[in-house]
């Protein structure tokens, strides 16, 4: 009979046999496998809401820094009147996604 822990965690201990390869578990065991999957689950789940959250403030930063660019290339061009179309239009474009 071998021991090891499920998902790496000794705090949850399987039981298994090598010579006929099954696994034994008892409903205490049943019930830490329950919550260490469901602990695994949400902090994956976690991980990937910051990774979209840091991904939107990069676009966020992006477009605020393409809209700033434009208008100063409106206004070294001496054109109020383009700058202030430029920064509309990209404006309008992020808002609208």
């Amino acid at each position: 009979m071998e021991h090891y822990g499920y998902m790496g965690d000794q705090h949850v201990m399987i039981d298994s046999c090598s010579a006929c390869k099954h696994i034994w578990v008892d409903a205490e065991e049943l019930a830490g496998m329950s919550l260490l999957h469901a602990r695994s689950k949400r902090l994956a789940d976690q991980r990937r809401m910051q990774a979209q959250r840091t991904e939107r403030r990069r676009h966020d930063l992006v477009d605020s820094h393409m809209i700033a660019r434009a208008v100063e290339a409106g206004l070294l061009a001496n054109s109020v009147s383009t700058a202030f179309l430029i920064y509309f239009v990209l404006s309008k474009k992020d808002g609208d996604s």
